[in-house]
């Protein structure tokens, strides 16, 4: 049997409690970038198990798998391991660090943003470090607007999700709004 050579990836960062916003973002172009988002999404069923493909695709989903754990934290490891398919480590992942409309989290959040300042930092590490924040900040907003939309927009928020970079809160409010004028939605 011939041995296929399989690329590491690294995101440049360790999935940890606080930063999933800006990982899974540095995670979806890592692995986008290699054609294998489908692995993450779960938006196509993998073939039955009697189907040609279906070795090819395990194979592939093995590699999205170990990639994902590749990049993180050794005690989130142990936590997400046991899932079978890299679309079900993706989903526990969203859903375990993902948006919440938990208005402490956004506070929180919201405050380290305001509080942050230079210090003894280079300008370009404070720089860098407010960027992370409005990045969350925005990622944030836009995960707390779309969750809380009729599910009637299922399908266009799922585009929005998918979008990269990620439109801003008031971006996706005006797209949903086109659309429920296009469509007359409401009539």
């Amino acid at each position: 049997m011939a041995t296929k050579t399989i690329e590491s990836v690294s995101t440049g960062i360790k999935l940890d409690a606080n930063n999933f916003p800006v990982w899974s973002r540095l995670t979806r172009i890592a692995i986008g970038g290699r054609e294998l988002l489908d692995h993450l999404e779960g938006d196509t069923d993998p073939p039955k198990k009697d189907d040609p493909k279906f070795k090819s695709w395990h194979a592939e989903d093995y590699v999205v798998f170990s990639w994902l754990i590749q990049n993180m934290e050794q005690r989130l490891v142990l936590q997400f391991a046991q899932h079978q398919t890299a679309a079900a480590i993706w989903r526990s992942l969203a859903t375990t660090f993902g948006a919440r409309k938990d208005p402490v989290q956004i506070y929180d959040l919201e405050d380290r943003t305001n509080k942050l300042v230079q210090g003894t930092d280079k300008l370009e590490a404070y720089w860098a470090e407010l960027q992370n924040l409005w990045t969350e900040t925005k990622i944030k907003r836009l995960h707390q607007f779309l969750s809380g939309v009729n599910s009637k927009y299922d399908g266009l928020r799922r585009e929005l999700l998918k979008e990269d970079p990620a439109p801003d809160a008031e971006t996706a409010l005006g797209i949903l709004k086109q659309e429920e004028e296009r469509s007359g939605i409401w009539r």
